[in-house]
């Protein structure tokens, strides 16, 4: 698909990490729209006026901030994605080689090539990265009340959690109930800063990896995380995967996540491949 700059905007959430001026800067030197969206409701609110002027979206923020765009994105042939990474772990631009430049950026997008991805469904909202319950999710919980970001935040919010963490009781599939210290349904590898929790996950292979983890011990924890930055969960005697294109979850956990995104849980979580979106390939 041809691209010229006219067909370019880029959706900046200005309380993801970023300095606006220096990126706003560099779009007006290059005549590329831009849109500072102050806050959920002017973000959707310019997708639903003014996104047919466009064909290819730059989200400019984080897991959470590309989560509130997928509407928009699924089964949509008319519109690409692309992503200027400026959360806290950055996990689906990871997978998908987005990088903190502008140039390749815009050098990536103007050459054309896309390719599509999976998107999953959770009850009534989608995901594009990962899903989680217990552990995962309570950590995600502890994160968000937390008044600072990045990876050593993550970390005293896991390590706090741990302290009084039970593990959770899941039914999956109407089989047995378990206890596991979390669940995971990832679309992609990583939750976010190279924490590898699905080390053969694909998001375009029309499946969802499933990865459950068993309790064990709390002085294999630090094991465990070395494990998942290594990429080598899968080799754990406490961790079973399985593929699968849909999955219904009944759960005692507290909370859940979606991309990042920490929701209640109430009724139980169903989960499946719901289409797919167009990305701008970067490689």
């Amino acid at each position: 698909m041809a691209v010229t700059l006219n067909d370019i905007v880029f959706i900046i959430n200005p309380k993801s990490g970023i300095s606006k001026e220096n990126i706003t800067q560099f779009l007006n030197e290059k005549g590329v729209d831009f849109f500072l969206s102050k806050d959920l409701e002017a973000f959707h609110l310019f997708f639903k006026e003014k996104a047919n002027q466009y064909k290819v979206f730059v989200i400019c923020g984080g897991d959470g901030t590309i989560n509130s765009s997928l509407q928009y994105f699924v089964n949509n042939p008319e519109f690409a994605m692309a992503v200027y990474p400026t959360g806290s772990g950055n996990g689906f631009a990871r997978e998908l080689n987005f990088k903190k430049d502008l140039p390749f950026l815009l050098e990536k997008i103007q050459a054309g090539r896309q390719k599509q991805i999976d998107v999953m469904s959770v009850n009534d909202e989608f995901a594009c990265n990962m899903v989680g319950l217990g552990l995962d999710a309570y950590v995600a919980a502890e994160f968000d009340r937390s008044k600072s970001r990045g990876l050593r935040t993550y970390i005293k919010s896991t390590i706090k959690i741990l302290k009084e963490y039970i593990p959770v009781n899941v039914e999956i599939d109407e089989q047995n109930q378990e206890q596991f210290l979390s669940v995971c349904i990832a679309n992609t590898r990583q939750f976010g800063s190279n924490a590898i929790v699905a080390p053969n996950a694909k998001c375009d292979d029309g499946l969802l990896d499933i990865v459950k983890v068993k309790p064990f011990p709390a002085y294999l924890f630090p094991h465990y995380v070395m494990k998942m930055f290594r990429g080598g969960v899968k080799k754990s005697e406490y961790v079973k995967t399985y593929r699968t294109d849909s999955i219904v979850i009944k759960s005692n956990s507290r909370y859940y996540h979606i991309d990042g995104e920490v929701r209640k849980m109430g009724e139980d979580l169903q989960i499946k491949i719901a289409g797919k979106i167009n990305i701008i390939d970067t490689k």
